[in-house]
């Protein structure tokens, strides 16, 4: 199980809402996104495979989960505040 998943980002359908910090995407913060079968989508997200940089958030707004990177260190937290 995931991190964003036991906090329960993930909506019934697997829908949920997900923030890059890629400046290519504008004035768009946040993209209604569906999880596949393929739940290995952070290392897709970067320029530099294994080392992702987003927030994912629940479509009511109640579960959160960050990942981010330093060095070479990947961090992942997450809330539920519902």
């Amino acid at each position: 199980m995931s991190t964003a998943a036991d906090f329960g980002v993930f909506g019934p359908g697997g829908d949920f809402l997900l923030s890059v910090g890629v400046r290519q995407l504008g004035t768009l913060p946040w993209a209604h996104v569906r999880r596949g079968q393929d739940s290995s989508l952070a290392r897709h997200l970067a320029s530099y495979p294994g080392e992702p940089e987003f927030v994912a958030m629940s479509m009511d707004g109640r579960a959160i989960c960050g990942v981010t990177t330093e060095e070479y260190d990947i961090w992942i937290v997450g809330a539920n505040l519902g």
